[in-house]
């Protein structure tokens, strides 16, 4: 049995702090636990995992719109396989195979039932046709449903006629989906960059599809019809994320005539009718690194057109040599904000829809950034509060000049605060925060308890008690000992257990290094079980097997066992029964090894690391605690 307790101090304590809803927690990351939660994100995630079971998402929510029609859009980095909605959709293939991707992903995690009830759908009502979608059951998923949705397929690195032919597609996709929410009456519903992935449609150009159909679904339903509280664009790497995030400040934009966005792209990529670009004084494209890369997608014609130009008049050149690209502008002009101004009115006059700028003035003119971007910004602005013709304006960075993107992206935001004449309310983005989800409210607690003790200490120093230390091979120590600037690592033995010191002139260097050393404790956990079970089955003969149940609170078994914690001042807050054939056969064997007909109950503290561990190989001297001292493992 695997009983948890605490003193009745603590449980008074505990009522008053915050409940985790089920196995969920979100904990908020501070700027200096946000750096170390980052730079550390694979340990970090793996050691959850393997302490206390608990999956970690880093991110949430990014951004978040309110539609005219009462349905709130956010963009989130998180794990659609532990999303709780509704709805999750996945992106599914006609024949709902889950071979790879978010649909493995999905079946994977929650088990075959998933897989049964789509190929049971197959059976009996046939293939699904691209931009078709349909509702079923989510097996262990914490959402109530799966919207199974076949998203275009495209040839690797399609052509621009490629992706014009799968945009109807894509969008008759989305549409589906929104019409299987209205059918179900759902309140929400988790949508991922559909066909972006195996299906290899263009991630900006698939972004904007999905965004804008949403858009276009909810602003034009008719009066009376079932309209959801929410709609989640979810996604978990930081490339698709960003992406959503760039199409949703771009289609529900904040301006009426205008909007614009900085995007961190080459300067040939998405559907920009204008480039701007700034040449040098002797023309020569190949100065500089925009310069350069429209010479290598238009060719050499463009550079014989700018020689022929008066500067004065700058330039307009027409080309057919890219088929993204219609025009560029090189604007000579050496008044930023005239320059750029000129540019806007000349591509609204056209008349075209988006233009796109770089970071003028930051190099040869010698501008600030900061002056740069103001500057830049004001023309725009000014330009929206006259022009009638609606246009999209870029800012391209290069993904590299970090520096520039920051300065950018803190312009942009303080001109947004200073208008009031928003089409749709925008929501900041909620506090950076870490997503914990586990098996137990019991894992979840304990995982959010060391995580905080680690993120939260003042020291320079941190101490690991850990006899797995002792399963410490050669290369370990080695690595333990490689010199690093700052950081001293010391191993020792105190009261009959392991123990690893780490210091560092940094807090941020000793967490890291600590989570450095509990991931080897982790990777070193993890084959000690496996050689455990190896043996415990070829001893015992049997199949091996582990299950863990709530014992309820009325029954015998919890009282017993809540009466002799009780006479000590403790409160059993849960008992969990452990049923694993192994063990029992080997301890039955083991009494009769000993000639013993009877047996005793034996009680043994031990760090909550340990409870999967023991469950399935039974009581180790490794998992035994250190007595007296108030440390996690």
């Amino acid at each position: 049995y695997l009983i948890w307790s605490l003193s009745r101090a603590a449980e008074r304590g505990n009522q008053e702090g915050p409940e985790a809803v089920g196995s969920k927690l979100d904990i908020p990351l501070r700027v200096e636990s946000l750096t170390i939660v980052k730079q550390c994100e694979a340990n970090l995630c793996n050691i959850l995992k393997t302490k206390f079971g608990c999956v970690a998402t880093i991110g949430g929510v990014q951004l978040e719109f309110m539609m005219p029609s009462g349905v709130k859009v956010s963009v989130w980095k998180a794990d659609l396989t532990y999303f709780a909605v509704d709805a999750v959709v996945n992106e599914a293939n006609d024949e709902l195979k889950h071979h790879g991707g978010l649909a493995l992903a999905l079946s994977t995690a929650r088990g075959l039932q998933i897989q049964k009830e789509c190929e049971d759908y197959v059976k009996k009502h046939g293939k699904l046709k691209t931009g078709e979608a349909v509702v079923l059951d989510a097996g262990l998923l914490p959402c109530k449903k799966i919207i199974h949705a076949v998203g275009p397929k495209l040839p690797f690195k399609p052509a621009k006629n490629d992706v014009l032919q799968a945009e109807p597609l894509l969008k008759k996709t989305i549409w589906s989906i929104l019409d299987k929410v209205e059918e179900q009456h759902l309140a929400n519903v988790a949508i991922p960059a559909i066909s972006s992935g195996l299906f290899n449609y263009p991630l900006p150009e698939c972004a904007h599809t999905i965004v804008s159909t949403v858009k276009q679904y909810y602003q034009y339903l008719p009066t009376g019809r079932h309209v959801p509280q929410e709609i989640f664009f979810v996604n978990h790497d930081d490339l698709t994320v960003q992406a959503m995030e760039t199409a949703s400040h771009l289609i529900f934009s904040l301006y009426q005539h205008q909007s614009y966005i900085i995007v961190t792209l080459p300067v040939s990529d998405g559907h920009i009718d204008v480039i701007v670009n700034t040449a040098s004084v002797d023309r020569n494209l190949r100065v500089g690194r925009i310069s350069s890369a429209i010479l290598k997608k238009a060719g050499l014609e463009i550079q014989k057109e700018i020689v022929k130009v008066d500067k004065k008049k700058g330039l307009i050149i027409r080309t057919q040599f890219n088929t993204y690209l219609s025009i560029f502008f090189f604007g000579l002009l050496q008044i930023l904000y005239n320059s750029v101004l000129e540019c806007l009115i000349t591509a609204a006059a056209q008349p075209y829809t988006s233009i796109s700028f770089p970071a003028i003035g930051i190099g040869a003119f010698r501008f600030s950034k900061d002056d740069s971007a103001s500057i830049m910004f004001d023309a725009v602005s000014d330009f929206a509060k006259e022009s009638q013709q609606k246009l999209e304006v870029y800012f391209v960075i290069f993904p590299s000049d970090h520096e520039t993107f920051q300065v950018f992206s803190k312009t942009i935001q303080s001109t947004h605060t200073k208008k009031s004449n928003h089409r749709f309310p925008e929501i900041k983005a909620s506090t950076p925060h870490l997503i914990l989800l586990g098996p137990s409210d019991e894992s979840t607690h304990e995982a959010e308890k060391w995580l905080n003790r680690l993120l939260s200490m003042q020291s320079h120093t941190i101490t690991i008690y850990n006899n797995f230390i002792l399963h410490f091979r050669m290369e370990d120590h080695l690595r333990l000992e490689s010199p690093r600037k700052g950081l001293l690592m010391k191993s020792y033995l105190t009261q009959g257990h392991a123990c690893i010191e780490i210091t560092s002139k940094t807090k941020e260097e000793t967490v890291f290094a600590a989570l450095e050393v509990e991931a080897m404790l982790c990777k070193i956990q993890k084959e000690f079980i496996s050689e455990e079970e190896g043996e415990l089955q070829m001893l015992s003969q049997t199949e091996l097997s582990c299950k863990r149940q709530t014992v309820e609170k009325s029954s015998r078994e919890f009282l017993d066992r809540s009466a002799a914690f009780g006479i000590h001042g403790l409160i059993v807050m849960k008992v969990e029964k452990v049923e694993n054939n192994p063990l029992k056969l080997m301890f039955d064997l083991k009494k009769k090894q000993l000639g013993s007909s009877s047996s005793r109950t034996m009680f043994q503290c031990i760090p909550a690391q340990f409870c999967e561990m023991i469950s399935r190989i039974g009581f180790q001297a490794e998992c035994s605690p250190l007595m007296g001292l108030n440390s996690g493992g």
